[in-house]
């Protein structure tokens, strides 16, 4: 259970939030198979004081609970979970509430000991938050005004996608393709009122369809690990289309006290839909760790922005539409520092396996 403040501030807003969380987990083997039930909850609280000094105080509250299962006949292994998901949302005297189920369904089966299939689906849901509920008015440009809606939905995906695996020794292919569909998309529109541009937001009533393939490759060898990663997206949602590449370079050394990781990619479109598109700043980062007993780890972690340039591309009306194409950007070259305490102790027999587990595999200045 951890209990973090975050508070931030700027010339017109500032925003406070408070947030709580906890959850438990049991786990147990009945009928030849793995189970696990667990919920977890999070509690927040928010303060916005907006440009005009109006001031916004609401409560949200998510809980989830969930059933595992997992099991293995022969080469065919099997998981499934089933989630329920419980959102609340709160401010003055208006209340909302969302419940909806979350199942997840893996199969995986190995072509002997060195080729893998694996399919998976996901039914998921993205509840509308407060800001999309009510009338939060945080926009920085007084020119701006951002108006809730009450009958927002949540929007609900499908997810498919299918992997392969093959690994020769040290040297490891994974190809992937997936399908992303959203329906009722929550998304912004805007009309001209006098000299404002108000914002509001709604459902969209056209499909969101995401496709992409990608293809990794690793090699593995005790303390170094090396992978190359590309991906093409192709984006369809009614007369709107995109298609987009991405791609990454990543490299550690490790050994039993230290710990170094590089990290090279290129442009990444991190938003692609009618409203808007943002085309990010290719960029490398550096992350050195070293341990300075069994419990204890220190490291410095370097981004470098190969360039500041930034693309966006927002739709506000049907006549009024913003394109950046500049080096002004939100994400700048940094050094962080970093400090870790294991209770029990780190293991660095299997750190060659645990680390490119995933082909989305980042530092942890990604995110900053």
């Amino acid at each position: 259970m951890w209990f973090p403040f975050l508070a931030d501030t700027n010339n017109s807003i500032r925003y406070r939030q408070k947030e709580l969380e906890g959850g438990m987990v049991f786990s147990f083997p009945w009928i030849t198979a793995n189970w696990k039930v667990g919920a977890n909850s999070i509690f927040s609280w928010h303060d916005i004081r907006s440009v005009d000094t109006s001031r916004s105080k609401y409560n949200e509250r998510n809980n989830y609970c969930y059933i595992d299962f997992e099991k293995a006949v022969g080469d065919l292994s099997t998981s499934a979970s089933l989630g329920l998901n419980m959102a609340y949302r709160s401010m003055g005297g208006e209340h909302f509430s969302f419940v909806n189920w979350h199942p997840i369904v893996d199969l995986s089966y190995h072509l002997g000991s060195h080729h893998t299939i694996e399919l998976s689906y996901e039914y998921e849901n993205s509840n509308p938050d407060i800001t999309q509920l009510c009338n939060i008015n945080s926009a920085t440009n007084p020119l701006f005004t951002s108006l809730g809606n009450k009958d927002v939905k949540p929007a609900y995906t499908h997810d498919l996608q299918m992997d392969y695996t093959a690994n020769v020794k040290s040297l490891y292919f994974d190809l992937s393709a997936q399908y992303k569909g959203t329906k009722q998309r929550i998304t912004q529109c805007s009309m001209i009122d006098g000299q404002q541009i108000v914002m509001t937001y709604y459902n969209d009533t056209h499909r969101y369809n995401l496709y992409n393939c990608n293809a990794t490759v690793r090699y593995m060898i005790p303390h170094v690990v090396l992978l190359g990663m590309i991906q093409q997206n192709w984006v369809r949602c009614a007369s709107y289309s995109d298609q987009f590449l991405y791609g990454m370079l990543q490299a550690q050394y490790y050994n039993s006290k230290v710990n170094v990781n590089l990290m090279l990619d290129t442009n990444d479109i991190t938003i692609s839909t009618p409203e808007n598109r943002y085309k990010s700043s290719p960029e490398s980062q550096l992350t050195i760790a070293y341990s300075i007993s069994k419990n204890l780890e220190v490291s410095v972690g370097m981004r470098y922005l190969l360039t500041h340039k930034q693309i966006w591309n927002t739709v506000q009306t049907e006549f009024i539409q913003e394109v950046y194409n500049n080096h002004f950007s939100t994400r700048h070259n940094l050094v962080m520092l970093g400090i870790r305490y294991n209770i029990h102790g780190q293991d660095k027999k299997n750190q060659s396996s645990q680390v490119f587990q995933s082909d989305n595999t980042k530092s942890f200045i990604k995110d900053y």
